[in-house]
């Protein structure tokens, strides 16, 4: 600066100053600290010109915002008091004429007279405002990203070009019993125990392979005591300017009902379609679930039956006594061991009908539950009485039949119609079912309907089926 200590307020090298973001200026340690000198860009941040500041009345501490002005008073203060030259004061706001508010960093060099007191403050401010509103936005953001992953089911991850974690987030994941540390540096198959080898695990790297987003991957994980959870997956590659691969970010989330909801109706679709009763019961006969089978027995009343806490019972007090001593024989014991033990029996019926023939097992080391409780053992039923149960569609896969064909052969298998009553039935005539038959026989390598029959019911197609009501009646071509 051109000025002397004593010298008259000035603006400072004003064709080196008029652009650019750095504004010089210097203050009197007077009141207020009036203005004695600045830079001519001053206009862009503070709102006034330079001759504006120069002439008055407004002195710096007017320009500075009132909540940060008796910060910056005692910081000045401090350091000149301290014997220092320079400092730098914390970052502060100044009001423009406008009410709107930019934020500044300085430094600022303290100027002594001969007997050693402060007779000023010179140096310069860098408008900083654009740096604070990105501060203040990333803040913001990463509140949300906070208040989101406080409430959301999923957690948070990214990874580098190598694919391994960088970082893992989300109170999800720590409902889940992981934890995030154990994440750092590694890849996913680095954290977990999951089977590589798998369709879905391949299919996987080669999408990871080919920087693809994928979306719904879920794999299996065993824990360190055998139980097994289940994850799902999403995430998108991520790209720097110029194309470079930076890594994968996305979400994961535990699944491990949802996958157990989906094998369960799996598998309770699949012994729906058994003709045998299944009962899926606790250590005291307690049914936990059944299939339409079993549902059907015990609508019928007829020997079996549950009362009101649901225990499975018989009619008479005996066989109610023996399947309930053959259930708590296949229940895992006390101590956590299961049992291999299996027995059977026969359940009379009051209605005069074939007694219903009776298998408990136990229900070993499965991961099936109802509402939080496994079975302890399964109760087979079979009904000799109830016709078989053949679905056409079964027969046409096994035996290369056409749909017709294969309703025929089910209709013979199952049912006790005649010829003439399947050809009513069909909408045919009496031939043309006997050409039908000669085709199913022809197929099937069959010599006639006993032998078509014992064929099916003794096969995959008849698992489980009772004794055909129509016996080895029926016509044949």
């Amino acid at each position: 600066m051109r000025d002397s200590v004593s010298g008259t307020p000035a603006v400072v090298d004003a064709a080196a100053f008029s652009q650019g973001p750095v504004i010089v200026l210097r203050r009197s340690a007077a009141d207020g600290w009036p203005i004695e000198a600045v830079t001519p860009n001053v206009e862009a941040v503070f709102g006034r010109t330079a001759v504006d500041l120069l002439a008055g009345p407004a002195s710096y501490a007017d320009l500075v915002h009132p909540d940060d002005l008796s910060r910056i008073t005692e910081e000045a203060r401090n350091h000149a008091e301290s014997g220092i030259d320079q400092f730098r004061h914390g970052d502060y706001r100044i009001r423009r004429p406008d009410g709107s508010v930019r934020w500044l960093q300085d430094f600022v060099r303290i100027v002594r007279d001969g007997k050693q007191q402060v007779a000023a403050y010179e140096g310069y401010v860098v408008d900083v405002t654009p740096q604070k509103r990105a501060e203040t936005a990333l803040k913001r953001s990463e509140k949300r990203f906070r208040d989101l992953t406080e409430t959301s089911s999923e957690w948070f991850w990214e990874t580098d070009a190598d694919l391994r974690f960088t970082r893992v987030a989300g109170t999800a994941l720590t409902r889940t019993g992981l934890d995030a540390r154990a994440f750092g540096g590694k890849r996913l198959e680095e954290v977990f125990r999951t089977d590589t080898d798998a369709p879905d695990w391949r299919q996987h790297q080669e999408a990871l392979a080919a920087r693809k987003p994928f979306t719904g991957f879920t794999f299996a994980v065993t824990g360190a005591d055998g139980s097994i959870r289940h994850y799902r997956m999403g995430g998108k590659p991520v790209f720097e300017a110029g194309r470079r691969f930076r890594g994968y970010r996305g979400t994961a989330r535990e699944v491990t009902g949802e996958v157990r909801l989906a094998a369960r109706a799996t598998a309770e679709a699949a012994l729906d379609r058994l003709p045998n009763g299944v009962f899926m019961v606790d250590a005291g006969a307690r049914i936990l679930s059944l299939n339409a089978a079993a549902r059907r027995i015990l609508a019928e009343r007829d020997g079996l039956a549950a009362d009101r806490q649901g225990v499975c019972r018989t009619e008479s007090l005996d066989e109610a006594k023996a399947l309930h001593k053959l259930v708590a024989d296949a229940a895992p014991r006390a101590d956590g061991t299961l049992s291999n033990l299996s027995g059977a029996m026969t359940v009379t019926r009051p209605s005069g009908r074939r007694p219903y023939s009776v298998l408990v097992a136990p229900m070993g080391a499965s991961g099936f539950s109802v509402g939080g409780r496994r079975p302890a053992a399964v109760i087979f039923v079979g009904d000799e009485d109830q016709p078989a149960q053949v679905q056409a569609d079964v027969l046409a896969q096994f035996y290369g039949l056409t749909s017709t064909e294969a309703r025929l052969a089910a209709e013979l298998v199952g049912g006790d119609k005649s010829l003439g009553e399947i050809a009513d039935e069909f909408g045919v005539s009496l031939n043309t079912v006997k050409t039908h038959l000669k085709q199913v026989y022809r197929k099937t390598e069959t010599k006639g309907h006993s032998d078509l029959v014992r064929l099916v019911l003794r096969g995959a197609a008849g698992v489980g089926g009772g004794r055909p009501a129509g016996g080895d009646g029926g016509g044949t071509a």
